[in-house]
């Protein structure tokens, strides 16, 4: 493969698995071609040998392609017996290579289960990605598969030993608020503000009793964000409160680094219909508001920039591929490909243009494949 594809830092980080005397296509061409499809708008196995058919005069500008493009069967055996766990360290120096070092990150934590890689027939549950997603840097730094979403609690610590948090606040909703996760963030250097909820009845309870008396007084720092969008029928408003008084939290020695406490109070009102919620947080940062404010706030682009792209560009609730490592190797290639179309900023458009764009044109898939 050509050295100035970043590409190449993907590929030397994994090793060949199949039987050598038997091996037609490179790891190198398979992966290669598969991602080209990908961001090309691919999205199943004969989809991507339809693509490199097509396009087999432009791959072999990158590729030596002396035994042909491999057939749809081919790539689909390839990664139902590819290492999952191999692909995604892989992955995750990828990752490293591309990221731009731009400050003080948000890296927000959460899991998506894959809903068509159920299968009832061979009794095996739908598979459950957890990733951490930088806002800084618009992509996935890293992911794991768990075998369902109760396992997030086991696999968050795994996948956070896997990425660089250093200097970053890293958000987790109330599944991930344990106490080894907070342990193992202070013991990786980054700092962590997360949600309480019922799973942490005493917690949640000592952080609501103290806010519901002590709001309005000089030891709470206090912000309202509001947001009028009236062109939709919607207004909002969010009330933040933080404070490094711990004098109520009954057990603040069991968890590690912790600083603060936080409390949210929403208010949204859509065509006259007006709800209100409340969320308790506990953090290891110190009682900056408007820093608690912004870090919350991010935690949604985790959903917003990574699952709604993947599920409504990416079909990814849709797809049936399933069968042995193929579903979760699927999903870090469709990581790799949305990583790829966020990061080239020599267009602005949106990532479904993007994609189509790479499917029409050779020199833009060029530019999308050598971030």
């Amino acid at each position: 493969m050509r050295e100035n594809l970043s590409l190449n830092v993907l590929t030397e980080n994994i090793s060949e698995h199949r039987q050598v005397n038997k091996i037609e296509h490179s790891l190198e061409n398979i992966i290669f071609i598969t991602i080209s499809g990908v961001i090309s708008g691919a999205e199943h196995w004969d989809e991507i040998e339809d693509f490199g058919k097509t396009k087999k005069k432009w791959l072999s500008k990158y590729i030596d392609l002396k035994n042909g493009i491999p057939s749809h069967d081919t790539i689909s055996r390839f990664f139902q017996v590819m290492d999952p766990k191999e692909f995604q360290k892989a992955f995750t120096i990828w990752t490293s290579e591309i990221t731009n070092n731009l400050g003080r990150d948000y890296i927000a934590i959460d899991g998506k289960t894959l809903r068509r890689t159920h299968d009832s027939k061979n009794g095996k549950s739908a598979i459950h990605m957890v990733s951490a997603w930088s806002n800084l840097n618009d992509l996935v730094l890293g992911q794991l598969k768990t075998a369902e979403k109760s396992n997030e609690i086991t696999a968050i610590p795994q996948l956070i030993k896997t990425i660089d948090i250093e200097n970053s606040i890293v958000t987790i909703d109330a599944m991930g608020t344990q106490k080894n996760i907070a342990e193992t963030i202070i013991e990786k250097e980054g700092d962590y503000i997360l949600q309480v909820k019922g799973n942490q009845p005493t917690l949640e309870s000592d952080i609501m009793n103290y806010f519901k008396a002590n709001k309005n007084n000089n030891e709470v720092n206090f912000y309202i964000q509001e947001s009028d969008k009236k062109e939709h029928g919607r207004v909002e408003e969010r009330k933040y409160y933080i404070t490094e008084n711990l004098d109520s939290i009954t057990q603040k020695e069991e968890w590690t680094g912790l600083k603060s406490i936080g409390m949210i109070e929403s208010k949204s009102e859509i065509d006259g219909k007006v709800s209100c919620a409340t969320k308790y947080f506990i953090s290891s940062t110190n009682d900056d508001v408007k820093k608690f404010a912004n870090a919350t706030r991010q935690h949604w682009g985790i959903e917003i920039k990574l699952h709604w792209r993947l599920d409504v560009i990416f079909n990814e609730d849709l797809s049936r591929i399933r069968k042995d490592y193929s579903a979760e190797n699927f999903a870090v290639i469709k990581h790799i490909a949305l990583a790829m179309l966020m990061k080239n900023k020599s267009l602005k458009m949106g990532t479904a243009r993007k994609r189509l764009k790479c499917a029409l044109c050779d020199e833009y898939r060029e530019s999308v494949l050598k971030i």
